[in-house]
């Protein structure tokens, strides 16, 4: 309990941004924790609960993901979350759209990108999370940073690529 409840804001923010809904970021944290103290022989390292108990909120959101064929909507709720509440409508906006073009991005990509941008973790940490090595992680955090820009930022790719490729 002492471990968990070191790292319980962090995981809760993680499964928020996992499936923009409260209710659902709740159920996902209580399976976490069920199966975190079920297996939590397995671990080996103390220092290593954190990762643990993401990797496992990763594990069971990419196996939801994967039962349902239907597309994930961002659900309004989701601003609620935001920790600012001085913000704008504006600010409000951002944030919206922001949450919606994240659920465009595959969930490597995307779960890397919130690990690494909004929690703070650092690429050898999320590697460890996501079970992959280090450049792979740059690499999704590379490709996700463009995709994002393109999604949130339509007309500036169009002007950056006909400028680039000569287009008149």
């Amino acid at each position: 309990m002492l471990l968990y409840e070191q790292c319980h804001k962090q995981l809760n923010a993680y499964c928020i941004a996992l499936t923009n809904n409260r209710d659902d970021a709740s159920d996902l944290m209580s399976a976490t924790i069920e199966i975190a103290f079920t297996k939590f022989e397995r671990l080996k390292v103390e220092d290593k609960f954190k990762y643990f108990l993401f990797g496992i909120a990763s594990r069971i959101t990419n196996n939801e993901r994967r039962k349902m064929s239907t597309k994930i909507f961002v659900a309004a709720e989701a601003l609620l979350y935001i920790k600012d509440q001085q913000h704008t409508a504006e600010i409000t906006a951002d944030y919206y759209y922001l949450h919606k073009a994240l659920q465009k991005l595959n969930t490597e990509m995307r779960d890397a990108i919130v690990l690494f941008e909004l929690q703070g973790f650092s690429i050898k940490e999320i590697a460890e999370i996501q079970n992959t090595n280090d450049n792979t992680i740059k690499t999704r955090l590379l490709r996700g940073r463009e995709k994002l820009k393109a999604l949130l930022n339509p007309e500036t790719t169009k002007e950056n690529t006909s400028l680039k490729y000569g287009s008149r």
